[in-house]
Formats: C-alpha cells, structure tokens, sequence
C-alpha cells in the first residue's frame, strides 16, 4: 500500500542491512576466531554476520542479490517512468551512465554492494547459498538484459555473469565446490530426518502436530542412529506440513499460485522503470529463497521470515494508480449550482488556469 518514493525508501533500507551483513561476513572471515567482529563460536573460519549459522546469511544475502543487481539495472538503463528500455542497446546505455557524473555515482555505489553480496556468500562457505547465487545470477541477466537493451544485450549480460562466476572460483569458491566431492551429499544427516520426518506426517495428517512443536515431536520418530538433537527438519516445507498438516499445504499451494500470477504482469509491461527492476528483483529473490527452503529452514529464523515477507509485499505491489487526465476543452459545460450551495468539482478544468 506505499506509494513508490516510501517504497524504494525501504528497499534501499533492506540492501543496505545486506550490505552491512556481508561487510561483517567478509570481516569475520579475514579475522579467523580471534576477531571481535565474530558474534558467535559456530562455523568458524566461515563469514555468518550476526547470524548463528551461515547458511542463514547466505538465504539473507541470496534474497538481497538480485534487488540490488535490478537497482544496478535500472541505473544503467535511465530509470524513470517514461522511457522505454528496449529502445536502445545495452553498450549504448552503459555510455550514457558514463556520461552522466550522478547516474554514474548511482552506478558505481550499487556495482560495489552487489560486489560486496556476492564475495558475503561466497564466504559464507554455504554450498547451498553459493550454488542458488549462481542460478539467481544467470536468472538476473535474462531477465534484466532484455528490459535493457533487447535480446541481443542479453548474450552480453550472459558473459559477463560468466566472466563474474570465474573471478569468484579465484577468490575463495573452489574450495567450497570441493566439498561436495569431500563430502557426499546423500552421507549428510539430513536426508536421514528428511525421510524420518516424511514417515511421521502420517501421524498427525490433516491437522498437524502444532505450530513449534517438531523438536519435542520428533524424539519420537528420530532414528537411533541419530544421536545429536534435532531442532529443525532443514527443510522448510517439511517442518510447515508436520506441524501445520492441510492448512500449511493451502497456505503453500495459495502462495505458490499468487506467485506465479504475478509475473505476466510485470513482464508485460511496456516501460519499466525504477519500481518495475525492484520488483523483478524482489520476485527473482523469493524464488532463490524458496528453493533455499528445500535444504534448511530459512522461513523459521524471523529476520529472514520478515525479509521474504518484505520482499513478498515489494513484489505483489500494484504500482502506482494511473493519474485522472483532465476533461478536454470542448467537454459539455455543467450546470451551475446555486451560489449558496458550494460544490466541489475536482474532474472540471478551471478556464483560470488554462
């Protein structure tokens, strides 16, 4: 229900928050365990921020990135209301960025937080957050390179999101893709609750084991061979079915059908501008979280709950309502109402004014 200054407002609140978390992130990991900057003894030698689990920064951080790249592609693109984006190529663009010392500032300033997102996952050492940068990435240059500058600009974004990918191998990703080699993943203690937890949703299907209730329910259920205490099942929609039954899969299935009607609607339009890139972003981001949903639990920490929900509102919204045109010159006068009874006629053109 903003209008879109307060939107954006607030967008660039919530890319500023990111951008602080991965600053951290990069502090902490440059530090090691004897930095002041680290909040928490859990993953060190890893960036987490001021969350506990790095994993969680990562779901943070890889919501932010593609809001922040659609800020950068609206710089690069003139955003304002009226200009139509696909008019000229995206080399064309970048030229009259550098031309101009404020779009150029604005430019500049948002190239380095998406910067600073970035080398904040890759950091964080999270398989999950780096492998979903990666498809949001590849998933931002689609959708941005056309609105900038055509189909043909889209082989060119396509590149340099190659080129951004092998510059982060250099600076620290190989050795996280080499945990999945170290580290087999269907070995990981989660596909063990995965399959525990699956087992158990009969028990208490349609109506659920109650809301936060899965670490006491689950002792149940919980294999032998698992001997560590299991808060959360790392999978979101597991844990929202064990807990919530039928109505948490309505919930889920409603989301899922809002989610997927609203993007005709902000693909199809003919101009976009600042609001439309903030939008794409924040509908890309969603995406990269839901499926960040599948591995941990993501929705259950509240600051990232509060962030998807923001960036739910920031992608739902309507746009701002179409201004009223005044009535034409030769429009048919109306009656005049007697002097001691005013009436206010917002629609009539005043002739003073004219």
């Amino acid at each position: 229900s903003l209008h879109e200054p307060a939107l954006r407002k607030l967008v660039y609140l919530f890319i500023g928050i990111a951008s602080v978390q991965a600053i951290l992130a990069l502090v902490q990991f440059g530090g090691g365990a004897s930095t002041t900057f680290r909040l928490s003894l859990s993953d060190i030698g890893r960036g987490v921020g001021t969350y506990v689990n790095r994993n969680h920064l990562a779901g943070m951080l890889t919501l932010a990135l593609p809001v922040a790249l659609g800020l950068l592609a609206s710089r690069i693109g003139r955003a304002r209301e009226n200009v139509h984006y696909r008019s000229r190529g995206l080399l064309k663009r970048l030229a009259g960025t550098l031309s101009h010392p404020s779009r150029l500032n604005q430019t500049l300033i948002f190239g380095a937080i998406c910067i600073a997102i970035l080398l904040g996952v890759v950091f964080s050492r999270s398989r999950s957050g780096i492998s979903l940068t990666m498809l949001g990435i590849l998933l931002s240059a689609l959708v941005y390179g056309v609105k900038i500058g055509g189909q043909r600009s889209t082989n060119l974004v396509v590149l340099f999101s190659v080129v951004g990918v092998a510059l982060a191998l250099e600076v620290g990703l190989a050795p996280v893709l080499q945990r999945f080699s170290e580290e087999s993943v269907l070995e990981d203690l989660r596909w063990i609750v995965f399959s525990s937890s699956v087992a158990a949703l009969g028990s208490f299907f349609p109506f659920g084991s109650g809301l936060g209730t899965f670490p006491e329910v689950y002792r149940r259920f919980q294999p032998d061979d698992i001997r560590q205490f299991v808060n959360h099942v790392h999978n979101d929609y597991l844990e929202y079915l064990f807990e919530g039954g039928l109505i948490a899969a309505a919930v889920i299935l409603l989301f899922l059908v809002v989610y997927v009607r609203a993007w005709p609607r902000l693909l199809h339009l003919p101009r976009w501008g600042t609001l439309s890139f903030m939008q794409a972003g924040a509908g890309l981001g969603l995406l990269l979280m839901a499926l960040h949903g599948l591995t941990d639990y993501n929705w259950h920490i509240p600051a990232n709950a509060i962030y998807f929900a923001l960036m739910a509102g920031v992608f739902l919204h309507r746009g701002e309502a179409p201004r009223e045109h005044a009535a034409p010159k030769s429009a048919a006068p109306t009656e005049v109402a007697p002097a001691s009874v005013p009436v206010v006629r917002p629609n009539v053109r005043n002739p003073f004014a004219d």
